[in-house]
C-alpha cells in the first residue's frame, strides 16, 4: 500500500474492504477488494473468480483496476489496469 499512494508519513491513512470467497468442496473461488486513500484520493480494485478442475489444475479470470488524480502514482500505474486469465497446474 504504501508503494501504491507513495506515503511519506504515517498519519496518511487508507481503507481496505475485501470479501473472499473459497469452497473446497465444490472447487470454486472468488475474491473481490478495494484500497482507497483518503489523502488522494487513490485507489485499486481487484475481483477474480476461480475454479480448481482438478487437484493439480485451476484456471482464474479477473480484473485489476488503479484510479487516481492526474499526476498521481496511481494514474501512473494505470497502464497496468488489466483483465487476465491465468491457468495454475501442480505436478
Amino acid at each position: 500500500n504504501s508503494q501504491l499512494h507513495g506515503y511519506t508519513e504515517a498519519s496518511q491513512t487508507n481503507a481496505i474492504v475485501g470479501w473472499f470467497f473459497d469452497n473446497e468442496e465444490t472447487g470454486w473461488r472468488a475474491n473481490a477488494s478495494v484500497n482507497f486513500a483518503f489523502a488522494g484520493p487513490e485507489g485499486y480494485g481487484e475481483a477474480m473468480l476461480g475454479y480448481q478442475w482438478q487437484d493439480w489444475v485451476e484456471t482464474r479470470v479477473g480484473v485489476q483496476a488503479f484510479s487516481g488524480p492526474q499526476q498521481s502514482r496511481a494514474e501512473l500505474y494505470s497502464a497496468l489496469n488489466n483483465i487476465y486469465l491465468e491457468v495454475k497446474g501442480w505436478f
